[in-house]
This record gives C-alpha cells, sequence and structure tokens, in this order.
C-alpha cells in the first residue's frame, strides 16, 4: 500500500471518512504490516474511528496495546490472524461502543475471564477461536443483550 501525502487522506486505499472528513474506518487487512504496532502511536489517537481491521497483518507475537482502548469510538475491530501474542489488554473491557470484536488466529494465551465483558452491552459478534486461551468462559459473556454470535472453539 502506498499513500501519497499530497492528497487526501480520505481517498487513500483502505481509509473512510465521513461527511465532515473524519477518519472513520481504517483496513489495512492483508497489507505487508509487520513489526510492533507500539511504533504507531497516531493510531491511537483517531478519535473518530469507528473501524479497524488489521486482519492478516503480521505483528510478529507482540502484545494488543492497551492504548488501542484510546480509540473509544470503535463499533468493529477485526486483529484476527494478525500475529498477536500474549494477553489481551483488560482495558478491551472500556471499549463499550464495540459491536463486532474478532480475535481469532493469534496467539493469546492468557485467561479468557480476565477480560470485564459485562461492560460490553452492543457487542453482538465475539470471535476468540484459535488461541490458547485458558480458563473457562465467563457467565458474563453468555448474558450479553445483544450477543449473537460467540465463536469459542479450540481457545
Amino acid at each position: 500500500m502506498q499513500w501519497r501525502q499530497s492528497t487526501d487522506c480520505c481517498d487513500w486505499s483502505g481509509v473512510d471518512c465521513d461527511e465532515a472528513g473524519h477518519f472513520i474506518g481504517l483496513d489495512l487487512s492483508t497489507e505487508s504490516i509487520s513489526g510492533d504496532i507500539e511504533n504507531v502511536a497516531s493510531l491511537f489517537s483517531l478519535h473518530y474511528l469507528r473501524s479497524l481491521n488489521l486482519a492478516r497483518t503480521s505483528f510478529n507475537g507482540t502484545q494488543i496495546p492497551s492504548k488501542l482502548a484510546n480509540i473509544s469510538s470503535l463499533t468493529y475491530l477485526n486483529l484476527s490472524d494478525a500475529g498477536f501474542a500474549g494477553q489481551i489488554p483488560v482495558q478491551i473491557s472500556s471499549m463499550a461502543r464495540l459491536v463486532a470484536l474478532d480475535f481469532s488466529f493469534n496467539q493469546f494465551s492468557d485467561s479468557i475471564s480476565s477480560i470485564r465483558w459485562e461492560h460490553l452491552l452492543n457487542l453482538v459478534y465475539a470471535v476468540l477461536s484459535d488461541n490458547s486461551l485458558n480458563g473457562s468462559i465467563p457467565r458474563s459473556l453468555f448474558e450479553l443483550p445483544m450477543l449473537q454470535l460467540l465463536e469459542k472453539y479450540a481457545l
């Protein structure tokens, strides 16, 4: 992917903007992105961002930064097969607007009960499969009022 600094970022591939020109969607799935996501500090200051898709990128076993929760307007978060490892940051619990969450095909290895699922009242779609998460599925996850799909096999 190549973005030209001389053009409006709303015209860039993988970028969606609203009518006011706010950056609301970023789809970098299948792009050759690798390294440490912590180095992309500007990503965590995109306050209007509603959709973030980093599926099939390669973050080489790094952890999801807790600063991701600073993007409080996110409704869609896809980190599937992105090469993340370690624990899912508990700060994800503060992302109350999340509707869809896909953490599948990573190397998460912490307890699934470390997340305060009861705060994610808008969550409709949660995919946590194909990780090494341990522990039992917390009751609070099953009690989410909007939840319609939970993929949890082979955690």
